[in-house]
């Protein structure tokens, strides 16, 4: 019979201020898993990118166990303007959108950014850098780890997350 302590699953509703009706439950990370996010290069971390093949997407996809995301506006350039299913995942506008990577591509890269974000401020407890305070050799800390993360992301303003 074990005798030691074995930590239960963290979970994280996080709420954005800039986008009233959209809730996040999701999960944490490790600190191996986040250490290994936080060493990514910064390309793979840039919003511009396309969300396809993206480790950063797929592991912050791996985190979301719901969220109300509904599918935004169809873009139909280069389809069938008959066929209102998005050419991306199939969906029609305002569908529930599933918690995948392969459902954030149809997202504005920039949207998912700061969703990732806000999730990084929920797991790391603290508040999301506004400008570049620490040297790079200062990740050593959970805390220390995400504003590091925060700093190889792009520089736009943060949605202020609702925690509860």
């Amino acid at each position: 019979m074990p005798t030691g302590f074995t930590p239960s699953v963290q979970r994280y509703q996080v709420e954005y201020e800039d986008y009233p009706g959209l809730v996040i439950t999701a999960i944490g990370a490790s600190m191996g898993m986040l250490e290994r996010l936080a060493k990514m290069p910064k390309p793979v971390m840039d919003p511009t990118k396309d969300i396809q093949n993206n480790p950063t997407y797929d592991f912050f996809a791996s985190r979301i166990v719901e969220w109300t995301m509904q599918h935004p506006p169809v873009d139909s350039f280069g389809t069938d303007h008959n066929d209102m299913h998005c050419p991306t995942c199939g969906l029609l506008e305002d569908e529930p959108l599933p918690p995948t990577s392969h459902h954030m591509r149809c997202l504005d890269s920039t949207l998912v950014m700061k969703l990732l974000k806000g999730w990084m401020t929920a797991v790391s407890g603290v508040t999301a850098p506004k400008e570049k305070s620490m040297s790079s050799g200062d990740a050593t800390t959970l805390g220390a780890q995400m504003l590091r993360l925060g700093e190889i992301q792009n520089q736009s303003p943060l949605p202020m997350p609702k925690f509860s």
